[in-house]
């Protein structure tokens, strides 16, 4: 016997049709927020995976692998100031809440969000890289836009005022080559800047 197919009638197909889509956008939000929670507890995301941008995955910017050794060394840091002084206590917006503002200076500056990741320290501390094609235009918005990431609000002291416990925001060309990093512990009381050349240090330095 010959196998048959039957098509089902245009109102089924629109009905289903619909159901498809709003499955896809469940979906959709779904993944997003997994991805915030994983943020949360210290695991990461990048701009891949949740579509940021250009819709052909195959072009979106990612992390270069010499990120490592700057990324090492801060977290070091963090973890050195968390044993030595673990008292302070900070803000530490939601993931959420960084993500809304990495969106705002995205769109102000110019720049392609790249990877996110909360590192528990004990609390959380943002490690963030970006990309954009304009190193030197980048670099003088660096201050701005820490401003909105990491804000200082009034405490009894200046290490005890920030959203964060420390902070990592580093920067990479359109050939994922690493140009400035910007860091801080605020327990250890330090923090530092890195670029690839003098002139692209985003703060006054001696």
């Amino acid at each position: 016997m010959g196998s048959t197919r039957t098509e089902a009638p245009r109102g089924n197909r629109a009905t289903l049709r619909r159901v498809i889509l709003t499955r896809m956008a469940r979906l959709t939000a779904l993944a997003l927020l997994v991805s915030i929670m994983l943020a949360a507890t210290g695991c990461s995301w990048s701009a891949t995976n949740l579509g940021f941008g250009n819709a052909d995955h195959s072009a979106q910017p990612a992390p270069s692998a010499r990120w490592r050794s700057h990324i090492r060394g801060w977290q070091r840091m963090l973890r050195a100031a968390a044993g030595e002084n673990p008292t302070p206590t900070y803000p530490t917006p939601s993931p959420s809440v960084l993500l809304r503002r990495l969106h705002q200076t995205s769109n102000r500056y110019g720049f392609e969000i790249v990877s996110m990741r909360v590192l528990r320290a004990p609390q959380g501390a943002p490690q963030v890289i970006v990309q954009t094609g304009d190193p030197s235009t980048f670099v003088r918005s660096v201050p701005a836009i820490m401003r909105v990431l990491d804000p200082l609000h009034p405490a009894a002291e200046d290490r005890l005022g920030w959203a964060y416990e420390g902070f990592f925001l580093g920067a990479q060309d359109s050939q994922h080559r690493p140009f400035v990093a910007v860091f801080n512990t605020m327990r250890a009381r330090s923090g530092g800047q890195w670029a690839r050349a003098q002139r692209l240090l985003p703060y006054p330095h001696g």
